[in-house]
């Protein structure tokens, strides 16, 4: 049985952000279609060039925030209940002038660089979307930092997600073939910063944002972002330097291949990554200096409500990859084994490396910051030494080998910070049961396959009819695992309000 514990409003915030990230989840059921209808109209190439732009843009948003953004999650979690949280506007403001400098000197380093090349032209336009995408950022941050995970779900990967695409598809109808991507990139943004603004304003209405006679960025406020900002340059690399390694070893069109490839992964991924700010949020709420039972009970928790949802939508992409990966064009090709890789390294690195978050959420940032930079250099070297010689899927697996190593640095991290791993019995014995569920579906998958070629005159149905038999199984021994997850701080809640 999975117990509950810990601060019950804690928990009522983490289910609360988990039924958001599966509201958000079927709602994009409708973003895959999209995205091949998008890849097959642009091409490989044309995919690449953008998402080389993209990966460049991320960086460059980290760079011009300071850390700022980040340390909203911290920030407003410790001051929001006062009413007032210091230097909140003052931080929004200089991140927005500054996105506004950086924009111009990268439009002036892309003109000197490149000239009229027609990369330049697809870059140049792109570049336009990032003051948008920084002052957003800040405003989904702060957001966040009150437990409000809804808002970031609805700007990023509902409206940023759908409005990119589908604006692609119109700009590319309408004429606009070598540069709808971009120009959709930047419309999407700035509708982004309209609904981020307007959330904002709504949730911070009786929340003062500065302290009378108070100028400027609070000095605690920036002894904790300094650290975070390297750190975060770092992470946006290590989340962005495939895209860029193999455009230069692979070509454009191959960098286009990797970044569909990459978002596969990052359909499991994301799962655990919306749940990086209330779970830094949370601990940092909890007002402790230590890693107390409170801390464990919460880490425990967010950890099963993640591999719950990410067990059986990375099972379903690796089971049924040699039929997914066509549907993109006859320009995206990977092997299917590569993805099922990407999607098991997407699981395991996402669930552990939510240590770090602890990490952070403990004020640690420095610490947080060599986590960073060591993940990054390992990532590197990876993707350098066997992208050259196995292309694409090289690059996938030195991303996949590369998360797995984040995950783990991230637990011995936590470890050294707090003297504790931090999962209690209950999230070991879930994570158990997961893996029971997964290694029968496994089972049951292949057995059914060789067993159904007997029936089916094309071994292709058989195949696919055996995989659907074999995650059938899976679901059976998994959901109620899921269901009880699910329920368990309900149960505790209303025991107690009883």
């Amino acid at each position: 049985m999975v117990t509950a514990g810990g601060d019950n409003g804690s928990a009522r915030e983490l289910r609360r952000g988990a039924k958001v990230n599966l509201a958000a989840y079927l709602v994009r059921i409708a973003h895959p279609p999209l995205m091949i209808a998008v890849t097959r109209t642009y091409g490989a190439a044309p995919w690449g060039e953008v998402a080389i732009g993209l990966g460049l843009s991320t960086v460059l948003l980290r760079m011009g925030a300071f850390g700022l953004d980040r340390s909203m999650l911290y920030w407003v979690a410790r001051h929001a209940a006062s009413g007032v949280v210091p230097g909140l506007g003052a931080a929004i403001k200089w991140v927005g002038v500054f996105s506004v400098f950086l924009t111009a000197a990268f439009l002036t380093g892309l003109q000197t660089a490149y000239g009229d090349e027609p990369r330049a032209e697809v870059w140049s336009i792109l570049v336009l979307g990032f003051v948008p995408l920084a002052v957003s950022e800040m405003l989904l941050q702060a957001c966040t930092g009150l437990r409000r995970l809804e808002v970031q779900l609805i700007v990023r990967d509902l409206i940023g997600a759908f409005a990119f695409l589908l604006f692609g598809l119109a700009l590319h109808w309408a004429g606009y073939q070598s540069t709808g991507l971009a120009w959709a990139y930047v419309l999407s943004q700035w509708l982004g910063l309209a609904v981020a603004a307007f959330y904002f304003e709504r949730l911070f209405r009786g929340v003062r944002k500065s302290v009378p006679g108070q100028r400027g960025i609070p000095a605690e406020l920036r002894r904790y972002a300094l650290p975070l900002w390297p750190s975060e340059v770092l992470n946006a690399s290590f989340a962005r330097v495939g895209e860029l390694v193999v455009g230069v070893y692979a070509g454009t069109a191959a960098a286009g291949v990797y970044d569909v490839v990459r978002q596969i992964g990052n359909t499991v991924r994301s799962i655990r990554g919306s749940f990086d700010g209330i779970v830094t949020s949370v601990v940092a709420s909890l007002r402790t200096d230590r890693h107390d039972t409170a801390v464990d009970e919460q880490l425990s928790y967010a950890t099963l409500l993640v591999l719950t949802v990410q067990t059986p939508v990375a099972l379903a992409l690796a089971l049924f990859a040699d039929w997914l990966i066509p549907l993109f064009g006859s320009d995206f090709y990977i092997s299917s084994a590569a993805v099922a890789v990407l999607c098991t390294a997407s699981v395991v690195g996402g669930a552990t490396s939510m240590a770090a978050m602890v990490i952070n959420g403990l004020g640690r940032s420095r610490v947080y910051l060599g986590y960073v930079g060591a993940s990054f250099v390992v990532q590197l070297v990876l993707l350098i030494t066997l992208t050259p010689p196995y292309g694409v899927d090289g690059a996938v697996w030195a991303v996949s080998v590369g998360s797995v190593v984040q995950g783990a640095l991230a637990v011995v991290l936590q470890r050294h910070v707090t003297g504790r791993i931090g999962l209690n019995r209950q999230a070991a014995t879930g994570i158990l049961r997961m893996l029971v569920a997964v290694l029968a579906g496994i089972a049951v998958a292949m057995m059914a396959s060789e067993a159904l070629k007997g029936w089916f005159a094309s071994a292709e149905v058989a195949e696919i009819t055996g995989r659907v038999l074999g995650y059938l199984v899976f679901l059976a021994i998994h959901l109620p695992l899921f269901m009880q997850v699910y329920r368990a701080k309900r149960d505790v809640n209303e025991t107690e309000a009883a």
